[in-house]
């Protein structure tokens, strides 16, 4: 036996190993699990001696459910952010670093760590719970839905926290982060209180279709997110020289596929789909992927001694892997392919059952593309040349949100002070929530021709940086094939 304990301790993660053994003689941890355990026990009795006997199931296990997401979704999280905090410094990350341990098997140990400690604290709570199942008033089912949810954002907000932690090393900026983690941990935890405890009070819901779908939606687009965070985590301690965004490209790749195949399944429900439906699974997806081809269009315009190695010895197998390179110029590249095959699979290949394809839901789509286009291209390219410059590129991501407010702003307070209501409500070209729904509507004609003047002058300024990048791959796999 105790072979067979050596043999499984020297195949699991050793970060996860190690996660695990200072968790638990952590005095964190044994704080959360025994303030849990307290918590539980003193408001269960309270609430056994003077509830309703009716609602005394739903109450009990809502008092236990609070304490079990404060520890899950608050505390733990809150101590993968400390815990990854606790290895940022330069000397431990290059000692892991030159170890045969991957930039992912180090931030999955670290997340596997935070499970299992949720797990544990499930376990501890668990006979609480079995006590609340054989109370009147709680649906055995709905009970089961709220705990896997749990332990699935629990995991998700992990992920976050541990990519969070290893952003800056400025010890400032992490106490402000530390403080505003802390804040939106407790808010979200509050927010899954209520919702688990309306889930408890109307177990019916869970018999209509459209509860699934809302579930599996937030369930996929919490995992989207948390996925993101996985891998810019990766990228934040991988080797400087190697290609750090990689990853988050083939992600990018995956979600859009993913929304790809979310509209066909919306599209294949019915002839006459829901076009709020089909503006909000359009919005939230322009948005989502907004995030990283901002991060893809800022960066420095250079190859790393790794990449070039392992760039393909043709020069033109090395062209054809420029969406998948570094550099903002092959950020572009990637946002035009990944357009370009959203919209070639869905012309090929339209949804058979929907009888407004062309004339409606296929330039609302459009819309929705050109303004990605012109949010991450417009002002990024103006900072092409000095992104290695952290303060540069910092700015440059960020001039991204400012223009897209101020294009939204600008009109409104010119309608202010022209007295144009239109423009005062925000129904302009810069509202691209109020432009997508009159083009699904099909009363967008007014807003086409600019949106099509805006993607062309982003090409423009984009040209001579997409150029620089495809010469200097060009470059570089001539080289290595010498």
């Amino acid at each position: 036996m105790k072979r067979a304990w050596t043999w499984i301790d020297d195949r699991l993660n050793p970060i996860l190993v190690k996660e695990v053994r200072q968790a638990l003689r952590s005095r964190f941890f044994l704080g959360t699990y025994g303030l849990a355990l307290v918590m539980a026990t003193g408001i269960g009795m309270f609430v056994l001696m003077g509830a309703d006997s009716d609602e005394l199931g739903t109450i009990f296990f809502g008092t236990v459910y609070a304490c079990l997401a404060a520890a899950t979704m608050g505390l733990v999280p809150f101590q993968a952010f400390l815990a990854a905090g606790g290895g940022w410094d330069a000397e431990k990350t290059n000692i892991l670093l030159l170890t045969d341990l991957r930039p992912a098997q180090i931030v999955r140990g670290r997340l596997l760590s935070s499970v299992t400690q949720s797990l544990l604290i499930l376990l501890a709570l668990l006979p609480f719970l079995g006590l609340a199942f054989l109370l009147p008033g709680v649906d055995l089912g709905v009970a089961g839905v709220v705990l896997v949810t749990t332990l699935i954002f629990s995991a998700y907000l992990s992920c976050l926290t541990i990519a969070a932690s290893w952003l800056t090393s400025n010890k400032l900026l992490r106490v402000l982060l530390m403080t505003f983690l802390g804040g939106s941990l407790l808010w979200f935890t509050g927010v899954a209180v209520a919702l688990g405890i309306e889930m408890l009070d109307h177990p019916d819901n869970m018999a209509d279709d459209e509860f699934w779908w809302a579930w599996a939606a937030i369930v996929l687009h919490g995992g989207a997110v948390a996925a993101f965070a996985f891998a810019a985590a990766c990228a934040r301690i991988a080797h400087p020289e190697e290609n750090r965004s990689r990853p988050l490209r083939l992600l990018t790749l995956v979600v859009t596929a993913a929304l790809l195949v979310a509209i066909y399944v919306l599209m294949d429900q019915t002839s006459s789909p829901d076009d709020e439906m089909v503006v909000a699974l359009a919005a939230y997806g322009s948005l989502t992927l907004t995030v990283p081809f901002a991060f893809f269009l800022t960066e420095p315009e250079r190859l790393g001694r790794r990449v070039r190695i392992d760039l393909p010895r043709r020069r033109l197998l090395a062209l054809l892997t420029a969406p998948l390179q570094p550099g903002g110029g092959n950020g572009f590249v990637l946002l035009l392919v990944t357009c370009a095959a959203f919209f070639g699979v869905l012309i090929l290949a339209p949804p058979p059952n929907v009888d407004q394809w062309r004339d409606e839901y296929l330039p609302g789509l459009l819309t929705c593309a050109s303004y990605l286009i012109i949010a991450v291209g417009v002002t990024t390219p103006f900072f092409a040349r000095w992104t290695e410059r952290t303060p540069v590129r910092i700015l440059a991501v960020l001039s991204a949100p400012m223009f897209c407010a101020a294009a939204m702003l600008a009109p409104a307070f010119w309608g202010f002070v022209t007295s144009d209501r239109d423009l005062e409500r925000f129904r302009h070209v810069g509202n691209p929530v109020y432009t997508m729904e009159q083009v699904f509507r099909g009363s967008g004609d007014g807003y086409e021709p600019l949106l099509f003047l805006g993607v062309i002058t982003v090409l423009m300024l984009n040209v001579p940086r997409v150029i620089r990048g495809l010469r200097l791959l060009r470059s570089a796999g001539a080289s290595t094939s010498t």
